[in-house]
């Protein structure tokens, strides 16, 4: 905002003068009221708020009014009869960002100056140019006031031709507009043609989600995803409701649904680690009917009486007499305990009756 010269300029020492602020305090208060300009009002019409409103933003600690009043005295800011105050020269100490806003918005600094339009892309800058041609505006270097155009004066020898030249020509049939025909992402007209089995709602929600991706269908993307679509509804998956997930999630493709976790391991599907269990429950009663340690009623009941004691429980971690292991190993979760805070895991296997 500020330019390296002003704390140079004589206006800058009548500024701090009429303050009566050291140069710091001062600068600040000039940094201030342009930071406000073009934030709030970047076409520099600071007079569409009052006196109270700026010196409350900028923080002003002085006598109410005093700020705004030693920055029109010092000529910072201009009076004006239409917007009350603009900041003097405001063109000159707008930044880039303003510029090319207000160039944006065909709109001109409040002192008439054309903002520079540099930064804008070639749609932009035609359209902005093409207002300044409506508006009749001379651009008379960047920055600086524009300039009106005259106007042409008449006389009567010049009437008849204007008022030929004014005549409505008879206006021409226009014609109907062609039906817009999709195109494929190289510009082509797209030949690929739906298939009546998918939803045309949702695949053109596919296609809005592949184009917010950067990443728009080709024919060919087309029929490799309907190819993928009669792959999985050959599976019994519909193919609404895997383009729906693809949309859900994002997805450039088309994959099988996701099947919930808890839904795969309920109970009508038990774990891995449960079947291992109830099959060495299964093989630990089967194992003692066999051996005679229990009868199969009481295999069956609640609770079961030893009617022989076993040469080899288990306990120190081998497998029992007359049992063989079957499956893998599974280590049960340490306990704490003595040995360096745990004690020795379990293992747990699958076991058959030998």
């Amino acid at each position: 905002m500020a330019l390296r010269a002003v704390s140079d300029h004589p206006k800058f020492a009548d500024l701090k003068a009429r303050l009566g602020r050291p140069k710091y305090a001062a600068l600040g208060c000039l940094e201030a009221i342009w930071h406000f300009t073009g934030r709030f009002t970047p076409q520099g019409n600071i007079g569409k708020y009052t006196d109270h409103a700026i010196e409350a933003w900028v923080e002003w600690d002085g006598e109410p009014g005093a700020l705004i009043a030693a920055l029109v005295d010092a000529r910072w800011l201009d009076t004006d009869p239409t917007h009350r105050l603009i900041v003097h020269d405001w063109n000159e100490y707008a930044d880039s960002m303003v510029h090319t806003d207000l160039a944006r918005h065909c709109l001109l600094f409040g002192n008439g100056a054309v903002p520079e339009s540099r930064r804008l892309n070639q749609s932009e800058r035609e359209r902005f140019k093409s207002w300044l041609r409506e508006e009749k505006l001379e651009v008379r270097g960047p920055g600086r006031p524009a300039k009106k155009r005259p106007k042409c004066r008449l006389n009567a020898d010049s009437l008849p031709e204007l008022a030929a030249k004014m005549t409505k020509p008879e206006p021409e049939p226009v014609p109907e507009p062609e039906p817009k025909t999709k195109t494929s992402a190289k510009g082509k007209p797209s030949q690929f043609v739906l298939p009546e089995w998918i939803s045309r709602e949702v695949w053109d929600d596919f296609e809005e989600m592949r184009r917010k991706l950067r990443a728009p269908l080709t024919d060919r993307a087309r029929l490799n995803i309907v190819a993928d679509l009669v792959k999985l509804e050959a599976q019994g998956q519909h193919a609404e409701d895997v383009l729906n997930q693809s949309i859900t999630n994002s997805w450039r493709g088309v994959f099988a649904l996701k099947v919930n976790q808890k839904a795969r391991h309920g109970a009508n599907n038990p774990s891995p680690a449960k079947q291992r269990i109830d099959a060495n429950r299964r093989a630990l009663a089967e194992a003692a009917i066999k051996r005679g340690w229990f009868t199969p009623d009481d295999a069956a009941g609640s609770r079961a009486t030893p009617v022989a004691e076993p040469r080899h429980d288990g306990i120190d971690g081998r497998v029992p007499d007359g049992l063989r292991a079957v499956g893998p190993e599974i280590l049960a979760p340490a306990t704490s305990g003595r040995a360096g805070g745990f004690e020795d895991q379990a293992r747990t296997v699958v076991l058959s009756t030998a």
